[in-house]
């Protein structure tokens, strides 16, 4: 009993699975699950939600439009949104391409409705890019980017002007 492990249920070994044999969605969550260690444990971020679902507007037909954000923490006083990007191989498109502007939009609106729901308008806030690239060895390569990018150049869908954002 002493020295036995618990298998971590996004293991890579503990469904008998190599990386590259996994769905998207299940090499999302472990990319995920491998970030939020390293964010935790290597840079003292202060986890407070992870994959946050949140109300972003309504579809032209009424329906509900929800915004996702990945990891939401402290780093400090800083309220950090991350986005977690994972890839078997940097051949296959390098993760930091990805966050294109629709992207960018989409988070820095979900981030947007997330400070005003916690009424943390005034908030010092930033976006982080979390890169997990799974290579021939059972350990990812982790890269952190702070500051990936500012929303302030990102004008809000709707908005008529940048004042009314």
């Amino acid at each position: 009993m002493g020295g036995a492990r618990t298998a971590h249920p996004h293991d890579v070994e503990a469904r008998g699975m190599k990386v590259d044999e996994r769905t998207p969605a299940d090499l999302g969550a472990l990319g995920e699950c491998f970030a939020l260690e390293f964010l935790k444990r290597r840079r003292n971020y202060r986890i407070v939600a992870t994959n946050v679902r949140i109300p972003i507007g309504r579809t032209p037909r009424g329906g509900l439009v929800l915004g996702e954000l990945d990891i939401v923490a402290y780093d400090g006083d800083v309220l950090v949104f991350v986005e977690v990007k994972t890839r078997t191989s940097e051949d296959v498109a390098r993760a930091e391409a990805s966050v294109d502007w629709r992207k960018r939009r989409a988070l820095a609106r979900a981030a947007r409705a997330y400070r005003h729901w916690l009424h943390l308008e005034s908030a010092a806030y930033r976006f982080d890019l979390v890169t997990v690239v799974f290579g021939d060895g059972a350990s990812p390569e982790i890269t952190l980017t702070s500051g990936a990018f500012e929303d302030r150049r990102i004008r809000p869908r709707f908005s008529a002007s940048w004042d009314e954002a």
